[in-house]
């Protein structure tokens, strides 16, 4: 999916999902390795917006696809912006 400002996240997060099905069989899964509720995850999908944290670990968990960014362009501009653990 061509990632721009005016993506809804849902629909980036919806479009990484489906494309990495092999991983996650369900968004259940995908949500309880987020340590969240499919419902929450649900919530996000059609048009939530999930917390700071949340948006780290999606874009973590993602390796940058679904990026912080795009999750919470309030406070992040760019994927490169999105603070994230560092490897070590």
């Amino acid at each position: 999916m061509e990632l721009s400002l005016k993506t809804p996240p849902g629909e980036v997060l919806a479009a990484f999902l489906e494309q990495n099905r092999a991983r996650w069989k369900t968004n259940r899964a995908f949500a309880e390795e987020l340590g969240k509720s499919e419902v929450w995850l649900s919530r996000l999908l059609r048009g939530g917006q999930c917390s700071p944290k949340a948006a780290i670990q999606i874009h973590v968990l993602s390796a940058g696809q679904v990026p912080g960014s795009v999750m919470r362009p309030d406070l992040w501009r760019e994927p490169s912006a999105v603070p994230t653990p560092k490897a070590g």
